[in-house]
């Protein structure tokens, strides 16, 4: 069978966007909580550079002000903010560690270099 490999030079935010759609079906996920976690995903990948602790970034990553810059760049109202938010809560894909503190799980945090393998029978 033939290999192919397609490239494509893509800024973080379409990369991690690209990452998401790619699981989209797998996750359950809207396209307003798709919405959500690249932006939550992009504030995640310009704080790790700054920080080193975890449990700091995941606290800061998830405060009110990061909370409200997510809300105004994806437009969604207080209201249903906090709805999508809750839901992705409920799917898993924003989980509560052993201290309480807000995180992703680990199976959305993209990697860089992603290889597929489609076997058909």
């Amino acid at each position: 069978m033939n290999t192919k490999t397609i490239k494509q030079h893509l800024s973080q935010r379409e990369f991690i966007r690209c990452y998401l759609i790619i699981w989209k079906g797998a996750l359950d996920i809207t396209g307003k909580e798709l919405d959500i976690l690249t932006e939550f995903l992009v504030k995640y990948f310009e704080l790790i550079p700054k920080i080193n602790d975890k449990g700091i970034l995941y606290k800061l990553l998830f405060s009110p002000d990061i909370k409200k810059e997510v809300q105004q760049a994806t437009g969604i109202t207080d209201d249903n903010f906090y709805t999508y938010l809750s839901r992705l809560k409920k799917k898993n894909i924003i989980i509560k560690d052993d201290k309480g503190i807000l995180r992703f799980n680990d199976y959305i945090i993209p990697v860089n270099n992603l290889n597929f393998e489609f076997i058909v029978k």
